[in-house]
């Protein structure tokens, strides 16, 4: 369990008796950083007006690492989006800084203590610290490497399969965007050149901008996004053939996506003709004077209903112009925010897909 590394590694973090005199709900955090960002990080600490105690480990490979350990109270009058704790672990990442956030929480009675639970893992090798066992992110042994999920890490297990010339999250190859610094998962020197590999189990609308943004600026190189649609044919190819593969189970190859542009001509009346779960049709426009990875929605009817979004429609063309076709439906009308969500189903795809993005 992670909080077995931490009683063994940190004794002094996971103190109980700090709990016994809190009258509050509580939220205890850790930030696990390299202290050679050590200035930087606290700097956002008392910006957001934490109390923290501080601790140092070095490592046997002779890094040196800080810990930052607090207790926000009162934590459920916050939201996911400006829990105070959340904000420092986000702001730090958006500067590039490479951070392990962790957190446990409770109520007045301390014995009903959560789990510790992990939202990010920090990557400490050769050190039982990082041996997050039950977690989806932390150090692998086999691999002796530590990743943020359990994808990273059979991604990890497959490139070494193919031997291929790999590295893991290089904070020196990063791309600047209008929300913070963007770190791609993986860099892979092929015989053709170098992918970029980007792993996500899921969207938000931060991930999203960050890693379109990103596509738009690599001019010279290729970042290939392993979403739902390609890790399921992944775990198809490789779950059963790979040793310590960690199984997913059924993965849901359906999205929610934002379609833009219903205010434009006459497409307004017709989006507010569409109904919950209409079907649609898509059509790729490569040669669109203004995007190049446009895709269009249309009525059955051929109706013009709006675009993708810009950010989605990055992430989405390269699939499609790849084999991947899709079921459109709508889901939500948001007519007051000028847009529509539509559902995406992926239809049957075979392997041989995975033969253009080097696997």
């Amino acid at each position: 369990m992670c909080v077995k590394y931490f009683l063994i590694n940190f004794p002094d973090i996971l103190h109980i008796h700090d709990l016994l005199f809190i009258d509050a709900p509580f939220m205890k955090f850790i930030y696990v950083i390299n202290k050679q960002a050590e200035i930087e990080f606290e700097k956002i600490l008392y910006y957001k007006n934490l109390k923290f105690q501080k601790y140092s480990k070095q490592l046997d490979d002779g890094r040196e690492i800080n810990i930052y350990t607090g207790i926000l109270r009162h934590y459920e009058k916050y939201t996911l989006e400006d829990n105070p704790a959340r904000v420092v672990f986000r702001t730090a990442e958006d500067a590039g800084i490479r951070i392990g956030f962790y957190y446990y929480s409770g109520m007045e009675n301390f014995k009903e203590l959560s789990s510790l639970s992990l939202i990010r893992s920090f990557p400490i090798e050769s050190d039982d610290f990082g041996d997050f066992s039950s977690a989806s992110g932390g150090f692998r042994q086999d691999l002796k490497a530590g990743f943020k999920s359990s994808w990273e890490a059979n991604i990890a297990r497959i490139l070494n399969k193919q031997n291929a010339n790999w590295k893991y999250e290089i904070a020196s190859e990063s791309y600047a965007t209008d929300i913070g610094y963007y770190i791609p998962d993986f860099f892979i020197q092929r015989e053709n050149g170098i992918d970029i590999l980007e792993v996500k189990g899921f969207w938000d609308s931060r991930s999203i901008r960050k890693v379109s943004s990103a596509i738009e600026q690599a001019k010279d190189e290729k970042i290939i996004v392993i979403d739902k649609d390609y890790y399921s044919l992944l775990e198809e190819k490789y779950g059963s053939c790979i040793s310590n593969w960690e199984k997913t189970g059924k993965i849901d190859t359906s999205f929610e996506v934002p379609v833009v542009g219903i205010n434009v001509k006459n497409r307004f009346n017709i989006a507010q003709k569409l109904v919950h779960g209409e079907k649609l049709k898509i059509l790729r426009e490569p040669e669109n004077a203004y995007d190049s990875n446009a895709i269009k929605i249309l009525t059955l009817e051929d109706e013009e209903v709006g675009y993708i979004a810009k950010d989605w429609a990055s992430i989405f063309a390269f699939k499609i112009d790849n084999g991947f076709t899709y079921e459109c439906f709508v889901h939500k009308i948001e007519i007051t925010k000028k847009r529509i969500i539509i559902k995406l189903q992926r239809n049957k795809a075979t392997l041989d897909l995975l033969k253009n993005i080097g696997f």
